[in-house]
């Protein structure tokens, strides 16, 4: 006869009741973007006069004075290179008026921002909380229910 063998079993976790998972009440920050933000973005930096301008105002400037020093080096102490380059006359001034031309142009754009008059929006639908964030003067215009 064999003998009864008696099982031993581990204890079990009791099972539990599931817990509803709870969901922000808020919609997550810093996903929305008004429409047209991009649009509001490129006519704000249109009119604003930033570091960026005043080095590129500077590196302009300063590669002017460089050309300039540059030409008076050659014709002063290096005639031979003058003479070596009349046959090809005048397409080195050319080049060298298109390279100043070029440098004024890029200070006259690096200006602009100073030249524009503020961009107020006024033709963008957008709330007085919306204006506050965006440092814009209030509206004169009513809103409209549908904005």
């Amino acid at each position: 006869m064999s003998a009864p063998v008696m099982r031993l079993s581990t204890p079990s976790k009791a099972p539990s009741t599931p817990t509803a998972q709870t969901t922000p009440s808020t919609p997550q920050t810093g996903t929305w973007q008004h429409p047209r933000f991009a649009e509001i973005a490129r006519r704000q930096n249109a009119t604003t006069f930033s570091d960026r301008n005043v080095r590129s105002v500077v590196y302009n400037v300063g590669s002017l004075f460089v050309c300039w020093i540059g030409e008076n080096f050659i014709q002063s102490k290096l005639p031979s290179i003058i003479d070596l380059t009349s046959s090809l006359q005048p397409y080195p001034q050319y080049i060298y008026n298109l390279l100043r031309l070029l440098f004024l142009a890029n200070i006259l754009i690096a200006i602009l921002p100073l030249l524009r008059p503020k961009d107020t929006l006024a033709d963008i639908p957008l709330t007085p909380a919306q204006r506050s964030l965006l440092g814009l003067p209030a509206s004169s215009t009513p809103p409209t229910p549908g904005s």
